[in-house]
């Protein structure tokens, strides 16, 4: 922020891990956790990201303005981490740049020359944002996101080859237009192969059981579990804990 104290933004820029994104086309809708913007002509990253979760987020804008569907991914940096990103414009997405400690230190040294293009990290919303993902570990996070990586504001969906005719250019078999689904890639990366199934870029999300009730359950136990759902919520825990110590607390 403007009304950051001098010696605080250095402490902040030297201990604060940074994105780098090469080749981001101006006028991206780019944003991190709370906070969006559009990308000016000489966007370079983010710089004085706090250590911790975040969520990095984009959607590619063309000449007409029209946006394309959001595409995002969660990371967790770590103090003075240098995460680099680069703009595949085939894809539309971002790619992963892997760089070694030899890399990564060549990078580290010459994050100053880089400064004018790299905008601050927003600490006004940081509070909110930790408030709302403090308790997202990296195991909760591995468990929880999609195979591909990549979280998209729009459903993919599949097309059936044997539904595909020469009409579908324009229509779906069912007289529909096509899914604007389709212009979300699940990925740019090896994270997820060509041939990806929608569940690549679908949210692994813990299953509520369909029953929330226990079996030959009295109507009065019925009516009681439907409105407290302590069953179902011990069913969960029982499930996806195997230890079992989860669901006794």
């Amino acid at each position: 922020p403007d009304t950051m104290e001098p010696d605080v933004a250095r402490r902040l820029f030297a201990e604060g891990a940074v994105l780098i994104v090469e080749r981001m086309p101006v006028g991206t809708d780019f944003g991190i956790d709370y906070n969006s913007w559009r990308t000016g002509d000489h966007f370079g990253g983010v710089k004085m990201i706090p250590a911790g979760l975040h969520y990095v987020y984009y959607s590619a804008v063309d000449r007409n303005g029209q946006i394309a569907p959001r595409t995002g991914f969660f990371c967790l940096l770590e103090k003075r981490q240098i995460l680099v990103k680069r703009w595949n414009k085939e894809t539309e997405d971002l790619d992963d740049v892997m760089i070694d400690e030899e890399e990564t230190e060549r990078r580290r040294k010459g994050l100053k020359d880089l400064d004018r293009n790299l905008g601050a990290y927003p600490y006004d919303s940081l509070k909110r944002w930790v408030g709302l993902t403090q308790y997202i570990s990296q195991i909760v996070l591995e468990r929880l996101e999609p195979v591909s990586k990549r979280i998209c504001s729009v459903t993919q969906v599949d097309i059936e080859p044997a539904m595909t005719t020469r009409a579908d250019h324009s229509s779906s078999a069912d007289g529909s237009s096509p899914s604007v689904a389709m212009a979300c890639s699940s990925s740019s990366s090896s994270a997820a192969a060509p041939d990806s199934t929608v569940q690549d870029s679908q949210l692994r999300l813990s299953c509520i059981p369909d029953r929330k009730f226990p079996v030959n359950s009295t109507p009065e136990e019925v009516t009681r579990h439907s409105m407290d759902h302590s069953y179902v919520l011990t069913c969960m825990m029982r499930d996806h804990y195997s230890n079992g110590t989860m669901h006794k607390a």
